[in-house]
């Protein structure tokens, strides 16, 4: 009997989950986000996350990528030089449609899609943008899309795969404001640069997240029926 009860809560349980999934509409995919909290040996000591990345499913083919910056107290975050941006993608894509909010009102900004290349000591990235100009020119975001030359994504989760070090995003970053000599201003010679990468995504919603946490009830129970067996 005892058994039986367990078994049925169980499975109530997925149901529940189960059934509130499937009734959400099409449109309430969840986003890949992933914080950028590890930086190289330059960007030791300094405050994170440095940022944050979130990629959004749109179709089988497309996506929407952001690389969002952060400012905090008094230190100031950017995307800058070659592979501000960088993740590794499942498949060959194209990248367009570059937008971004200026550090400084002066620069002039411009982005380009580079092939893959080294995220200084995180690994190649197999699709990186590069911002084509100095610190002058450094973004706080960028936002961009993405399109699968060949094959398909089934949904969010299928976009990003773990690189040879297992990370699947990275960015080139600027650091600015923490004393005088490092002020945020447009030519200063003495801006610290390094690369930055989160270590991989959390299983967030979505249907991933579904199907592990119905697995993860099932387990429960297998478990509670062998120990009262």
């Amino acid at each position: 009997m005892k058994r039986g009860l367990v078994l049925r809560a169980a499975l109530t349980g997925v149901t529940a989950i189960l059934g509130g999934s499937l009734l959400q509409a099409p449109s309430a995919r969840a986003d890949i986000v992933q914080d950028l909290t590890v930086g190289n040996d330059v960007l030791s000591g300094f405050p994170t996350p440095f940022g944050t990345v979130t990629v959004h499913f749109i179709d089988s083919n497309d996506a929407s990528v952001t690389f969002q910056a952060n400012l905090i107290g008094t230190t100031q975050y950017s995307f800058v030089d070659g592979g501000a941006a960088a993740l590794n993608t499942n498949g060959a894509v194209t990248a367009s449609g570059f937008t971004f909010t200026k550090l400084f009102a002066t620069g002039t900004p411009s982005f380009s899609q580079s092939g893959a290349g080294n995220e200084d000591g995180f690994g190649s990235f197999n699709t990186r943008v590069s911002n084509n100009g100095a610190f002058g020119d450094a973004v706080t975001t960028l936002s961009f899309n993405i399109h699968l030359v060949s094959g398909s994504w089934a949904n969010e989760a299928a976009i990003l795969v773990g690189n040879s070090q297992n990370l699947t995003v990275a960015a080139h970053i600027a650091v600015c404001g923490q004393d005088i000599a490092n002020a945020c201003v447009s030519g200063n010679e003495n801006i610290i640069t390094g690369f930055s990468t989160t270590p991989g995504p959390a299983l967030g919603a979505g249907l991933p997240g579904v199907i592990a946490a119905c697995c993860g009830l099932l387990g429960l129970a297998r478990r509670r029926r062998q120990r009262i067996a």
